[in-house]
C-alpha cells in the first residue's frame, strides 16, 4: 500500500489482510463452482458440479471479488470492502439456500436412490462468508484509520 500522510501501519495491516481474503474468496468461488455441490447414487454415481446449477451465479461474483480486494489493496478507499461484502452475502445466501433445499441443486434428484451434498457447495458457502469477513476488515481498518488521524482544528 501507499505511504502517504495518513499511514498507519496498523491499521494499514489489516487492511491488507483483509483485501487478501477478499481475494481468497473469489478463488473459493471459483473452485467451490468447480468442485461437485451434490453425489447422486442411482445405478451409478454421478456428481454435478456448481455450474449444472446455480453455482454458475457464484463463479460470476468471484471476477468482481477478486478485482475488490486488488482495488482495496491499493487504495485507501473503502470502495472495495463494500463490494466484497456485497458480493460475499450474495454468495453465502445462494450457497446457504441450496444447503437447506439440497435437492433443488439438481433437477433430476428424484430419480436418485441417495444424494449427498458434495465439498464444493460447502466451500462456496465458506468462500462467501470469508468474503464478508474480509470486507469487514478493511472497512474497519478505514474507519480506525480515518479517526486516528483526526487533527483538532487550531484557531
Amino acid at each position: 500500500m501507499k505511504k502517504g500522510p495518513y499511514y498507519n501501519e496498523e491499521t494499514d495491516d489489516k487492511a491488507i489482510f483483509g483485501s487478501i481474503l477478499i481475494i481468497a474468496a473469489g478463488i473459493g468461488l471459483i473452485l467451490g463452482a468447480i468442485l461437485p455441490w451434490a453425489n447422486l447414487i442411482t445405478d451409478g454415481q454421478e456428481s454435478l458440479s456448481g455450474f449444472d446449477g446455480v453455482g454458475k451465479y457464484t463463479a460470476l461474483t468471484a471476477l468482481p471479488l477478486i478485482t475488490a480486494g486488488v482495488y482495496r489493496m491499493k487504495s485507501t478507499e473503502g470502495v472495495g470492502g463494500i463490494v466484497a461484502i456485497i458480493l460475499g452475502l450474495l454468495a453465502t445466501l445462494i450457497g446457504v439456500s441450496q444447503l437447506i433445499d439440497a435437492r433443488s441443486i439438481i433437477e433430476h434428484a428424484r430419480y436418485a436412490d441417495y444424494y449427498k451434498v458434495g465439498f464444493g457447495l460447502y466451500l462456496t458457502v465458506l468462500a462467501g462468508l470469508t468474503g464478508i469477513i474480509g470486507g469487514v476488515m478493511t472497512i474497519l481498518a478505514k474507519v480506525k484509520l480515518s479517526k486516528s488521524n483526526v487533527v483538532p482544528f487550531k484557531k
